[in-house]
């Protein structure tokens, strides 16, 4: 018998995310009380308290027995929208408006990178930290906690792709510790590169902590063109390996050799697709084999670094990067997008249907989950599209900022910066939030409807 959705256990679930949003103010307000930024420290503070009650509240209240992947899937949603809301205030003190506040706390924690703000280098180092930190803490490291200690019917991280775990609590739980030390491993590890290739102090931190979420924003205007060359190498070297599911080599399950195959094929798929565009970067726009290649790069792991401005690149140019944003990296990684794993397990359903096409074929819960998921975010990105294009964007600029926010990537085709109107802005914000859960919610229903059907 199928589970009626309860709202009271989706509210229930995302106050045992307190603990993760205490993460996620607390570094962020330290740095401020030492910058001596005393407005961003009073707002954050405004926004810990809450949360550090509502876990005390939650602490003692055992957790749901039963918990159907909807509930948990709504739970992680409402907990990236709020955390999104909390962070708002940050950005209202620094100068921006409520719904450029919202999209800007949404596009941190989402790790996408898009940014209302037209020279963030003019910002103070502790509201650049925390939009840097907000797209750490939002690229593992809440659903890594939630798996690693909260309950154990919190199952949402599973089902959205942060961990690609098929094992019982025990290791799911170890999964999650395993892919946090790996995931503070790679970025302490950027971070020193980036000092290493002569990058400054601030600037390699903050650059840091958004290369290993694949986030993309960057403290200057300019992206990663302030860079040096060695420096932009490195950038592009730990956002690859973090659009990997690296975690898979330490499951404890005995597929090790299978899981190897897996990361093998995907990142040969994201070198040709790289390459490819790359090719047409280089020819349709004339730019260097260097910015050609960084361009592809961080659009096809999601990540939103540029070395050129996007939005003055040929429509040619922009429509393959939209490919690139679309496709994503690995399932079980930071990057999103539709994932390249399930276009491959599309295409293996493709070819088994035209092989056996006179045969009955009825796909299992898997397969119809991936086909609902793809389903999900053309539906969202079109509907998105058509909604900024009704604002008066033009189709190919907005299907190019839909599918950045959606894929949670971060490049522009100039209608953040500028847009038409501002509920285009929120029309982008909820793209982000429903992207960053892989549109999973929206798939569950599609599914649901489905079988009742």
């Amino acid at each position: 018998m199928e589970r009626r959705f309860r709202l009271r256990t989706v509210l229930l679930l995302a106050l045992r995310f307190g603990p993760a949003l205490v993460l996620l103010l607390t570094p962020a307000l330290l740095v401020a009380l030492f910058g001596r930024e005393v407005g961003v420290a009073l707002v954050l503070v405004a926004g810990i308290v809450p949360c550090i009650g509502a876990s005390l509240a939650i602490r003692r209240r055992p957790p749901p027995k039963e918990t159907s992947a909807a509930e948990s899937v709504a739970a992680v949603t409402l907990t990236f929208a709020l955390a999104g809301v909390l962070l708002a205030p940050v950005y209202l003190v620094s100068g921006l408006g409520f719904t450029d506040a919202v999209f800007e706390g949404v596009s941190g924690i989402t790790s996408t990178g898009l940014s209302r703000y037209s020279a963030p280098e003019d910002l103070a180092f502790p509201v650049l930290f925390t939009r840097s930190w907000s797209q750490w803490v939002g690229g593992y490291a809440i659903i890594a906690l939630v798996a690693a200690v909260l309950s154990p019917a919190m199952k949402a991280s599973k089902d959205i792709g942060a961990l690609n775990v098929e094992a019982d609590d025990r290791d799911m739980k170890k999964a999650s510790l395993v892919t946090l030390a790996a995931y503070t491993g790679l970025t302490a590890l950027v971070i020193v590169g980036l000092l290493v290739t002569g990058t400054d102090a601030k600037n390699a931190v903050l650059f840091g902590l958004s290369a290993t979420p694949t986030g993309g924003f960057a403290p200057h205007a300019d992206s990663a063109a302030i860079l040096s060359r060695e420096s932009v190498i490195v950038l592009a070297l730990f956002f690859t390996l973090s659009a990997l599911a690296l975690t898979d080599l330490t499951m404890p399950d005995g597929k090790r050799r299978e899981r190897l195959g897996k990361l093998g094929a995907v990142l040969l798929a994201i070198i040709a697709l790289t390459m490819v565009s790359t090719v047409t970067l280089r020819f349709g726009d004339d730019l260097s084999w260097f910015d050609s290649a960084f361009t592809a790069l961080s659009a096809q792991t999601t990540t939103g670094f540029n070395t050129v401005p996007t939005d003055e690149l040929s429509l040619s140019s922009r429509s393959v990067l939209m490919l690139n944003m679309f496709v994503g990296g690995d399932v079980g990684s930071s990057g999103g997008g539709v994932k390249i794993l399930r276009l491959l397990m599309l295409s293996a359903l493709v070819l088994h249907i035209a092989k056996h096409a006179r045969r009955e074929f009825w796909p299992d819960d898997s397969v119809r989950i991936t086909l609902a998921v793809l389903a999900g975010f053309v539906i969202v990105i079109i509907v998105g599209a058509l909604l900024m294009m009704l604002l008066g964007a033009s189709f190919m600029d907005a299907l190019f900022e839909m599918i950045s926010a959606v894929g949670t990537v971060g490049l522009s085709a100039g209608l953040t910066g500028d847009p038409p109107h501002q509920a285009a802005i929120w029309v982008l914000t909820i793209g982000m939030i429903l992207g960053r859960t892989e549109v999973l919610l929206l798939a569950l229903l599609l599914v649901r409807g489905r079988k009742r059907s």
